[in-house]
């Protein structure tokens, strides 16, 4: 009865560190360290404890020969109970990481295929002057009235006419992170509202200073203008950019 006991628990170590291992490697942790059998090293090879190694060769490891007492009980229920925590731990740092993948704006801001980016983040010639001036988003054209899509989840901060955005969305991300949709034929959310990536906030158009319907997407980062193709280059073509 002790065996078949001692048995049942190593087989229930063994699935928990299956579903350890398996949950670490999915959130980009090395996890078999920390949950690691706490046994003597010295401990002459045969003894009583199996070794989670040895777990495949365990009926034939235990037996009346194998010196089986309550002792091997208790350590390998208290490994399950370290496989058991960190587990827990592991399960709360993969729905955290989830949150902060959901929020994070890597998606492309544009419904369809093929997109292109027609005037890059940097110094460029204004469309209207001709003169060199700074250009603090991306612009990617695409047929009046395509999804204007959130490239990450969050909460609309402001949803309206924004001067030379025209129509424009502005999602907060959190961590002082937040994006910007402007040119827009129509919005689809208000201020307040909390969206999904990929969600329809709004349709591309014209409205603003613009020369024709296309999106202009900011990504801000505590208040400055960044590069979006640091959070958006696995997504976007090459175009043909000025």
């Amino acid at each position: 009865m002790l065996a078949r006991h001692l048995g049942s628990l190593a087989g229930r170590l063994s699935r928990l560190e299956g579903e350890t291992a398996a949950l670490g490697k999915r959130i980009g942790l090395d996890v078999p360290a920390a949950v690691a059998p706490q046994s003597d090293v010295t401990k002459p090879a045969g003894g009583p404890f199996v070794p989670v190694a040895g777990l495949a060769a365990l009926p034939v490891a235990l037996g009346p020969s194998a010196g089986i007492d309550s002792t091997d009980l208790i350590r390998l229920e208290a490994q399950i109970e370290r496989v058991e925590s960190a587990l827990e731990l592991l399960a709360d740092a993969a729905a955290e990481q989830e949150v902060e993948n959901m929020a994070y704006p890597y998606r492309l801001p544009v419904a369809g295929q093929g997109v292109r980016v027609t005037s890059k983040y940097g110094v460029r010639h204004d469309p209207f002057t001709g003169r060199l001036a700074r250009h603090t988003g991306l612009d990617i054209p695409a047929p009046h009235g395509t999804p204007i899509l959130a490239s990450g989840g969050g909460r609309v901060v402001s949803a309206g006419y924004k001067g030379a955005y025209g129509r424009a969305v502005v999602i907060d991300h959190g961590e002082g992170l937040s994006t910007l949709y402007g040119h827009a034929s129509k919005l689809l959310v208000r201020a307040g509202d909390v969206v999904m990536p990929n969600q329809q906030i709004a349709l591309v158009g014209s409205t603003g200073r613009s020369t024709g319907p296309h999106l202009h997407f900011e990504v801000i980062r505590h208040g400055v203008r960044v590069e979006p193709r640091q959070y958006l280059s696995h997504v976007l073509g090459r175009g043909t950019g000025r």
